[in-house]
């Protein structure tokens, strides 16, 4: 290709659609993503030819991903009808899920809001 184009990077490693990319509330770099597929991605920008890390929900696709707005390390994922809290310093498993109870209308939970937090799972 010659000239600029609007596409700065392209970032690989879902194997699904994705859902979701949010953009870490610390860190301007490092922006993370989830998709069908259940994964969650997070790559630095700085060097965006391989994530950062991968994490993966297992049971269902993901639908939103978010970060904490005052810590860097810590993220939620929402997958059917759970809600998964993530800190990227303890990578493999959540360190906290809620079962949210969906109204027979609903066929998943779809959004996700920050909230405040208490300290300790900020740190």
């Amino acid at each position: 290709m010659t000239g600029k184009t609007s596409i700065e990077h392209i970032l690989l490693s879902h194997y699904r659609a994705i859902t979701d990319i949010n953009w870490n509330t610390t860190e301007c770099d490092i922006v993370a993503s989830t998709g069908i597929d259940s994964w969650l991605w997070a790559w630095d920008l700085r060097e965006p030819r391989k994530p950062i890390f991968g994490l993966s929900a297992f049971k269902a696709g993901g639908m939103q991903v978010k970060w904490n707005r005052k810590g860097g390390n810590i993220f939620a994922s929402s997958h059917s009808n759970e809600v998964l809290i993530w800190d990227r310093r303890k990578w493999s498993l959540p360190i906290t899920h809620k079962y949210v109870p969906i109204l027979p209308r609903f066929t998943a939970l779809t959004g996700l809001a920050p909230v405040e937090t208490k300290s300790s799972l900020v740190r």
